[in-house]
């Protein structure tokens, strides 16, 4: 009380809790069944979906995708990532476009909003695996590098711009079909975040993933969610479902055009492609480095082989074991072959996979490709 009389507050202020900032923004966007997806599109991006009752866990553990509980009765809800998203457009933005960016500045206009102007129905053959750092969904993964493909003496800012946007997108498309076995079906799309209010962002989501978007009318979702738990908690609404149908309010619809559909779905197969090649060659340039790192420190030497998990390639899971100097040379000595990453890859088979006591199952492996013999 004397705190309160001391800030000039009234003594009888309640303290309601909160939740996860997505689950939060999920609860801004209208989110009370299965039909809908909410996509937040921020530092990183998050596509939110209601849990079904009959999901499979194993699926869900293999993919490394969590399981949160959301703030309507027996219900849970789960998200796919990119780790990169604003935090690459930035990137991107003071590196990539930094003329642009200073001429922006020196008119006094917003560098993302006059960018989507340029690129507003653009597309393009170049293909970008965004892992600049990190790897998000299906392939969780940090000290990731990425991969850009199809460059011409006559590419520009504007299809550089328009390839990073759509790159996300068919990653975070390769992630749903991948998270298939968990029945994470939706009908429409809403967006939150703080690049929500972009129309080509609206619209590419709507021609790739073929379903209409939906834009809110009061775009800091997380902040309205907070309001509808404190609106339920004081009593100014009898439940949730009730008070996200009363101010949850929408301000736009993007229809996706069919007339797009298929070069984006001939963009996405390429880009499932070299994401599959390439995600591979990556991975073992990261090991490269880790690998140098624990030259850099005597005390790893001695230590048992490191496994690496969740690796398939081509159908086959590898596992990745590193080894000393010494054990390296007897190798060479005995005629074995070994990695100049002072890395040894060998696949495994089934029979062999269920033997290794710290691998994945089948199951674990993502059930998205059957694991034959080397």
């Amino acid at each position: 009380k004397e705190t309160a009389q001391m800030l000039g507050l009234s003594g009888n202020i309640p303290v309601v809790a909160g939740a996860h900032d997505q689950a939060c923004a999920a609860l801004g966007s209208g989110f009370v069944g299965y039909s809908l997806a909410e996509d937040c599109i921020g530092t990183c991006e998050c596509l939110a979906f209601m849990m079904p009752q009959d999901y499979d866990q194993n699926v869900l553990k293999s993919l490394e995708m969590p399981r949160m509980i959301y703030p309507v009765d027996n219900s849970y809800f789960t998200t796919l990532e990119v780790t990169t998203c604003g935090a690459l457009m930035n990137w991107a933005r003071d590196t990539l476009f930094k003329g642009t960016k200073q001429e922006c500045e020196r008119r006094g206009i917003d560098f993302f909003r006059h960018m989507d102007e340029r690129v507003t129905n653009r597309h393009t053959n170049i293909l970008i695996l965004p892992q600049f750092g990190s790897s998000g969904h299906p392939d969780l993964k940090h000290n990731m590098s990425a991969s850009i493909a199809g460059l011409t003496l006559d590419t520009t800012e504007d299809d550089l711009y328009i390839a990073l946007k759509e790159s996300m997108l068919y990653q975070l498309k390769l992630a749903c079909e991948y998270a298939a076995p968990l029945k994470l079906a939706f009908d429409k799309l809403v967006l939150t975040g703080g690049a929500a209010n972009s129309l080509v962002s609206a619209h590419l989501r709507a021609d790739i993933f073929q379903k209409p978007v939906y834009m809110l009318a009061n775009n800091e979702a997380g902040t309205l969610g907070c309001m509808i738990l404190a609106a339920v908690a004081i009593g100014a609404y009898p439940d949730i479902v009730t008070c996200i149908r009363e101010v949850v309010k929408y301000s736009g619809e993007i229809l996706p055009n069919p007339d797009r559909f298929s070069a984006y779905e001939e963009q996405y197969e390429k880009f499932k492609l070299f994401y599959n090649r390439m995600h591979f060659f990556l991975f073992l340039f990261v090991l490269q480095y880790l690998n140098i790192l624990r030259q850099k420190t005597p005390a790893c030497s001695k230590r048992r082989p490191v496994y690496f998990r969740n690796f398939l390639h081509k159908n086959i899971f590898y596992v990745i074991e590193h080894h000393d100097d010494h054990q390296q040379h007897q190798e060479h000595q005995s005629g074995q072959m070994y990695s100049p990453f002072n890395l040894r890859i060998h696949p495994l088979s089934a029979d062999c996979l269920q033997k290794q006591k710290h691998q994945p199952s089948a199951v674990q492996c993502r059930q998205r490709q059957k694991i034959h013999h080397a």
